[in-house]
């Protein structure tokens, strides 16, 4: 008899069917989410329904997965794509709902300006694996959390609020965005494995 197969190693390869289990249904209901929260994009109440849904999908299925032992790459992948995806697109139906200016978006999302740039350079070998498995840095969760807290201030209608999260979520954006791209270029990579 020969050696008991070592388990797979399930952060390796970028498999899809790896999000066929709660925490992934989770992660993936931020698409039709969107979509819903689009379509009620005049409904104040509406929207901070689903806002209050995302912010708690987002919550469970990291630690859901990691407490059942289905992390994966296309898990940690689809986590924080759909979430840049999720914000986006409910920022965009507050911003046609009349909740937010276009100014508050640019600010808001000043971070995913400079990733949508990076993506073709880099998305393909993290797909096939050939970059390490990459955590959200402590800057971009912190710059996620202004997001989210800039939107809730505009659907209560607080403009100050809003108006200092969007400055304050392009700063953090904008350092995140650039530690994001340090370790993903030779040197920064070779500093970060160290």
């Amino acid at each position: 008899m020969g050696e008991p197969a070592e388990p797979e190693d399930r952060t390796q390869r970028m498999r899809w069917s790896d999000l066929y289990n709660l925490p992934g249904a989770l992660t993936l209901s931020r698409l039709p989410l969107a979509w819903l929260c689009a379509e009620h994009k005049h409904d104040r109440d509406a929207l901070a329904l689903g806002l209050a849904v995302f912010v708690l999908t987002d919550v469970l299925d990291g630690p859901l997965a990691r407490r059942w032992g289905l992390s994966s790459r296309a898990g940690v992948f689809a986590d924080g794509w759909l979430d840049k995806f999720f914000l986006v697109a409910f920022a965009w139906s507050m911003n046609v709902g009349g909740f937010v200016e276009g100014r508050h978006m640019l600010g808001w999302f000043a971070r995913e300006l400079v990733q949508a740039v990076m993506v073709p350079f880099f998305a393909r070998r993290h797909v096939r694996a050939e970059l390490p498995l990459r955590q959200p840095s402590a800057v971009g969760k912190l710059t996620t959390i202004v997001v989210t807290l800039g939107l809730v201030a505009a659907l209560a209608d607080q403009r100050s609020l809003t108006d200092l999260s969007a400055i304050l979520a392009c700063g953090l954006g904008l350092i995140a965005a650039g530690q994001y791209l340090w370790r993903e270029l030779p040197w920064g990579r070779e500093a970060s494995d160290t």
